[in-house]
């Protein structure tokens, strides 16, 4: 889970090995530089040392080895700086790029993409049987306060009266657990709590709190929320689903997630080459733990494609078991039947 999401943590990498011809001298002399630089910011930021030391290690061998020798595309030697990283501690948070601008704004805090976005708020709408869907796809910096902010208390003014609520995070990307902390408030009418918490190795652990009234209605405590995921689930993202299942406050449904826990940062490698490393780890107060590598489990496991229904119909049914009358129960019935099959 980024703190502060890199342009980084929504591209994939894919390394094909091939023989290449010997690069020039010049060329060597500076690639190496730039996978010894690699290697010190690697001993010294990533958030465990003892993974950090063996990528460090892993580098300086390939170094030696001569294998940052070949002439390579920057592009390509960017990949393979990442893939031996990953082939030692697979962190999909992690990753070299090459003409990268490491003092560039993070998405999260970059205002021209968050705007695109409309602040990660991607559609708000109602099943039959009342039952309502929030799709977020990003979680920016909440020092776009009110912009993000009204757009959540108008996303929770239209779902206020449902009898269910549906959170769809399938095409999620992560973002800051500051906002993600905030939009869980909404869930909660209990005193604010340490929903998250960030280790970091260089610097103090940093809790994140829900917050006692979130702008706009809450949705409260009673009535039945089910997140949706899938495998692009990703990040924050994957955080507030975890957030919302360990608390037992939502049941998952969908796909695992990606399993991107690790917030990273960007640094200065040489050449117009930069590092994303991460530099903490999340920790939940619940379970002691995080989705890293792992992802989020589903309670319900279901196909990206069929999540939605599968929702539809597990809040329509546990809207039933909370209905009052008989009539509010004919109701939902009327709309469990009409449901697709």
């Amino acid at each position: 889970m980024a703190d502060v999401i890199s342009r980084r943590t929504i591209v994939s990498f894919a390394v094909a090995v091939v023989a290449m011809p010997t690069a020039r001298a010049a060329d060597v002399t500076e690639r190496r530089e730039v996978a010894r630089r690699l290697a010190e910011v690697v001993r010294r930021e990533y958030q465990d040392p003892a993974s950090a030391e063996s990528m460090a290690n892993a580098i300086g061998a390939r170094l030696s080895s001569g294998a940052y020798d070949t002439a390579l595309s920057d592009d390509a030697f960017a990949a393979t700086l990442t893939a031996d990283l990953r082939a030692v501690t697979p962190d999909p948070h992690m990753a070299v790029m090459a003409n990268l601008d490491a003092d560039a704004p993070k998405l999260s805090a970059d205002p021209v993409y968050s705007l695109r976005q409309n602040y990660g708020v991607q559609g708000i709408r109602r099943l039959g049987g009342n039952v309502g869907v929030i799709e977020l796809n990003f979680a920016p910096h909440l020092g776009f306060a009110d912009a993000i902010l009204e757009r959540y208390a108008a996303a929770m003014a239209l779902v206020r009266d449902t009898r269910a609520l549906i959170v769809d995070l399938r095409a999620h990307i992560g973002g800051e657990p500051g906002t993600i902390a905030y939009f869980v408030s909404y869930f909660f009418e209990r005193a604010p709590f340490v929903v998250n918490r960030i280790r970091y190795r260089n610097k103090p652990t940093v809790d994140y709190h829900t917050v006692a009234a979130p702008r706009g209605p809450k949705y409260g405590e009673k009535r039945p929320v089910f997140v949706l995921t899938s495998g692009r689930t990703f990040s924050a993202g994957e955080e507030l689903a975890y957030d919302l299942q360990a608390t037992g406050r939502a049941r998952v449904v969908g796909s695992r997630t990606g399993g991107g826990a690790h917030p990273d940062q960007a640094f200065d490698i040489g050449r117009g080459f930069g590092a994303f490393i991460p530099i903490g780890a999340a920790v939940n107060p619940i379970t002691g733990g995080n989705w890293e590598r792992v992802g989020v489990k589903p309670d319900s496991e279901a196909e990206s494609s069929k999540a939605l229904d599968v929702a539809w119909r597990l809040a329509l049914e546990a809207a039933r078991a909370q209905a009052g009358s008989a009539d509010e129960r004919k109701s939902i019935d009327q709309a469990i039947a009409a449901l697709p099959k």
